[in-house]
This record gives C-alpha cells, structure tokens and sequence, in this order.
C-alpha cells in the first residue's frame, strides 16, 4: 500500500515549557520571603503556573503568552533550606515542573534582649588561607549552611543574626596576626557588615600562632617585640571601634592557652602597651579546673577563663560532669583569692576524630548534644552571678564538634538552651561551705636556677602527698595531695600531680610562695591538721599557716630525705 505525501509529512511538535529560574532571600518586616523570579517558556503558551514549598504555595494566570515572566513571593518561615517545585500548564494542556533549592533560609526574628553578657568563640577561618579548603571533610557534624567561606557576606549575615536572636552579645574572635586570613575576614567582611554593629566584639589572641615560636618566653626581645606590634596593629584597627568589648573602660583581649606564658609577663605586658592610649584588659586563659593564681599572666590578668573543659581522658564521658562542677569551683574561688575577675564556660561536648590521624591527638570523645549541653547550662547557674561575662566554646569551631552554630543534627537546639537556659537565666550565686587554708613560705627554689641540667623553672617549696585534720587525735577528714579523686580544692601555689609506687603528691610554692587550699568539710571540731610531705631544701623551708584569714601556726621542715614526714599544726 503507497503513502501519500500528506501521510509521510511528520508534524511538528510544540517546545516546552522550558524553565530559566532563580530563587533569592529576602526579609520582610515580619517574617521571611522566597523570591522566584525567571521565564518559563513554551511554543504554544503558558496558562497557568504553581509555584509551591512547605507551607506555602501561589498559582498564577499566565496569560497564554509564549514566554511568562515570573516574579513572585512566597512567605515561609525560615530555619532551613527549601526546595521549590515551579510547575506550568501549556496552551495544549501539557504539564511539566522543576525543582529549586534555596539556601538556608533564616528564621525572623526580633534581638533578644537579655541584661547578661553572653559570648562565643568565633572563628572567621573556613576556606581561608591555611588549608581550610573542603573544611566539612574534617568535621563530624555538618553545618545547614553547608561549607561555607569565612569572607561571604551572607554566611556572615546569618551568623549574626542567630547570634542576635538568641542572646549572643559578644563574639570573641579568632587571631592569627595581622594580614592573616581570619584578620582580612573580620576586617574586610564581619566588621563592614549592617548587624555587625549590634553586638560587640574582642580578639581571641591566637598565642600558639603568634608566639609559640619564641617558646613562649617573654623575657626574648622577639617576642616583645612581636607582642608591642601586635598590639599596636589591634589599637589601630579594632580597640577603637565603637562595639568593641570594654570592660571597666579597657578593650578585652582574650589570651589563648596564656598559661604557657614565661618570663617577666608584667614587664612584657608594660613594654607593649607602652605606646598605647588605653591598658588591656586581659583574659587569661588557663587549664580548666587549675589554681590560676600559678601561672605568670596573673601579675597582668583583669579576669580568668578557661577556653575549654574537656580534658582528654580515657573515662571522660564517665567524668566529664563532676570534672566540670568542681573545675569551676575551683576557678572562681581561684579568682577571688587572686582578687580579679572570673568569666565561667561552657560546651556542647568535643569530638575531632572527623582530623585525620597523623594531625590530630589521641583525644577520646565527649559527645556533643543538647542534653549534655542543656545539663552544662544548668551546673554553670550558680556561677553566672559572679561573673562579668560568660563565654560559650564555640559558635562555630565545627572541627572539634564544640560549636552551637546549627548543624543538621540538631538545628537551632544548641542556641535555643543559650537563649533559655544562659541568656535569660536567673543566679543564686557561689556561696561555698568550708575552710580556707592558706601556707606563706619563706621561701621557694628554682630548680633550674639551682641544677643546671634542670629546666625545670617552677618556683617550689614543699612536696605534699597528704593532709588530715584531726579532733583529740581522731581524723576528721583526710586528703590525699596528688590524688586528684580527694582532695582539697586548690586554689593557689599548686603544681601538677604526680606520683611514683608509693604515693602522689603535688608541689606547693608559686610565684608569691603562698599556696592556698579550700577544704569542703566541717571542721568545726578540729583542733589540729597534719602536712605529710619534704621540703624543697633542708633545714631552711618554713611556712606561715593561715585558717580562715587567721595565723593559727608557724611550721619549720625539716630534712629532703626521700621520704614524707608528718608537719602538725594547729587549726584553731
């Protein structure tokens, strides 16, 4: 059978509809809005368009028109990213439809207001220079605005509006030096942002990076010199700002891991701020839990934090919360008795196996979460009255697993319990039960100013392994010194533990030679204490003992003869 011509002739068939879509963010002045705007196109016309998310959907007349403008809003409310489905109707009755994924769509909202000063560690180093590039492949938790720059403007916008809405004041900022990838960062993108100006902010002195290279020795000319730059940079770009974080009229530098920090520290300090119009008001931050008096930055320190309470156990998880409870305890007496400040912090948990292994340390895990995070926020209550501030570990250090800012696991929980539970959290105060013990030695010795094989610059006068306090010769309580599972809450002039077969001790001295105990027990019917410990030196170490502010006995050691010896006093 032949075929026509008319039979053989292929009719054409109409194109469409195509889509040239794009979606952008925009805040209203209640509540946030999609914006879908592009052409949709189709050989015989567009009739009609739906335009659909969650929670949210519009159909429009197109017109019949070949090619539709579209331009319309969709109200949502935010707190997540959305994908949008665009269908379209032709003149023939054919439908088709795709799909558009926004960016994370931030939830409106007013500033919470809150009287307590609430910060965060705040680290503006993502695909920065330092190898940040393809960050999320470090981290176990995944942020919702994915992998994100540290520069982008947006990024930078959401953060602070979080931080805004949920009673984060205060962004203690990560610095590597000047012209530094986290400087360029918070020079030319946090700083220059509208919201920016609503909340305040300080240096987080990044000392591993700026002076870890002088061994942290402040008595080399280099390192005073690096400190006298730094800071004059600072003076100039940031301390004058208008929200820069003053307390008492000073700028607020905070000083990572400044326990490390050797040598005259007061001198140094003076050296470097000479050229300034304001003095510093220095946050030290020390090893969680220790006597801050210890360390050399006290003769300069205005307050006395911690940058974080994890400590890399084996048992951590088992630990962590009592750990936490008397580390801070131990800290804010720690300050009262150094007479300066204490800002008290708080975690989510700390994990970084997501670093690969030849870079990271053996660090167990403390697993974050909000339950973890909600039970720190409620311990650290009692010590928020007390404080200036409170810091949080971090916002967003997402390579430890320490950060609030909202991951795909747990969303805006972590900001949600800040704004609760810390933000607009009442404060019964610290009010401790117990003792304080005081020893004034006449003296302490250097061993490397004594040995010169030594290079051991702690300033020592009495190796203790033991303490008891007993009524008409009966033991009321006992400690024992080295053991950090009993003992007293130390709280000036203490060294680190240690121990051999026989028993643990610690070295009491310090840089003022005073050590300073509290004992958390009742001691009403004691009369008499015993010291178990050695000397630094023979025949030449005596201490003052003081009970509750008041001198009760004059102690004289004898001979360092490898064993530990009792030293009674009295305690009323």
């Amino acid at each position: 059978m032949e075929s026509t011509d008319e039979e053989m002739t292929t009719r054409p068939v109409a194109a469409g509809p195509t889509f040239d879509l794009q979606t952008a963010i925009e805040t209203g002045d209640t509540s946030q809005h999609i914006v879908v705007t592009g052409r949709i196109t189709a050989d015989a016309g567009v009739d009609s368009v739906t335009v659909e998310t969650k929670g949210a959907d519009v159909s429009l007349d197109a017109g019949g028109e070949s090619e539709f403008t579209l331009d319309t809003t969709l109200a949502v409310e935010g707190g997540r990213a959305y994908q949008i489905t665009v269908s379209a109707v032709t003149g023939d009755g054919r439908e088709a439809s795709t799909q558009l994924e926004t960016d994370h769509v931030p939830v409106f909202a007013e500033p919470l207001e809150t009287d307590r000063l609430v910060g965060a560690h705040y680290y503006p180093w993502y695909e920065m220079s330092g190898g940040h590039q393809d960050w999320t492949e470090w981290t176990v938790s995944d942020p919702v605005l994915g992998e994100y720059s540290a520069d982008d403007p947006r990024v930078v916008d959401q953060h602070l509006k979080w931080c805004l809405e949920y009673g984060i004041d205060w962004l203690s900022v990560s610095w590597w030096g000047p012209e530094s990838g986290s400087d360029t960062a918070l020079n030319r993108t946090v700083t220059e942002m509208e919201r920016f100006d609503d909340v305040q902010f300080s240096i987080l002195y990044e000392t591993v990076g700026r002076l870890e290279a002088y061994e942290y020795d402040l008595d080399r000319s280099a390192a005073r010199e690096r400190l006298q730059s730094d800071f004059e940079y600072l003076a100039e770009r940031y301390f004058g700002r208008e929200n820069y974080l003053h307390i008492d009229g000073q700028p607020v530098v905070y000083f990572y891991v400044s326990n490390n920090l050797s040598g005259d520290v007061e001198a140094a300090f003076a050296d470097a701020t000479a050229n300034l119009d304001t003095e510093l008001y220095v946050l030290a931050g020390v090893p969680f839990g220790s006597a801050p008096a210890t360390y050399p930055i006290i003769d300069v320190a205005d307050a006395v934090t911690s940058y974080n309470p994890y400590s890399p156990r084996a048992d951590i998880e088992a630990v962590f919360h009592d750990n936490y409870e008397q580390g801070n305890r131990v800290m804010n007496l720690g300050a009262r008795v150094a007479d300066i400040g204490f800002v008290p912090v708080v975690i989510p948990g700390f994990n970084d196996t997501g670093i690969p292994d030849n870079v990271r340390e053996d660090n167990p895990i403390l697993s974050s979460s909000p339950d973890r995070y909600e039970r720190v926020l409620e311990q650290v209550q009692p010590h928020l009255a007390d404080s200036e501030a409170v810091l949080i570990t971090s916002f967003n250090e997402w390579y430890e697993d320490t950060q609030v800012e909202p991951g795909t696991d747990f969303g805006t929980e972590y900001l949600e319990l800040t704004a609760e539970k810390l933000a607009n959290a009442t404060s019964a105060g610290f009010t401790p039960q117990g003792t304080t013990l005081r020893f004034a030695f006449n003296e302490t010795i250097v061993p490397a100013e004594t040995n010169p094989d030594s290079t051991d610059d702690r300033e020592l006068a009495f190796m203790a392994g033991g303490l008891r306090f007993l009524d008409d010769g009966e033991a009321v309580a006992s400690f024992d010194i080295g053991d950090a599972a009993n003992e007293p809450l130390l709280l000036k002039g203490v060294y680190g533990t240690a121990s051999n077969d026989s028993y643990s001790w610690r070295w009491f001295g310090g840089p003022d030679g005073e050590t300073v105990l509290f004992v958390e027990a009742d001691l009403s019917n004691a009369d008499t204490a015993v010291l178990t410990g050695e000397p630094m030196r023979s025949d030449r170490i005596e201490a003052e003992v003081f009970v509750d502010g008041t001198k009760t006995d004059q102690l004289v050691f004898g001979e360092r003869d490898g064993k530990l010896d009792d030293y009674p006093f009295a305690v009323q």
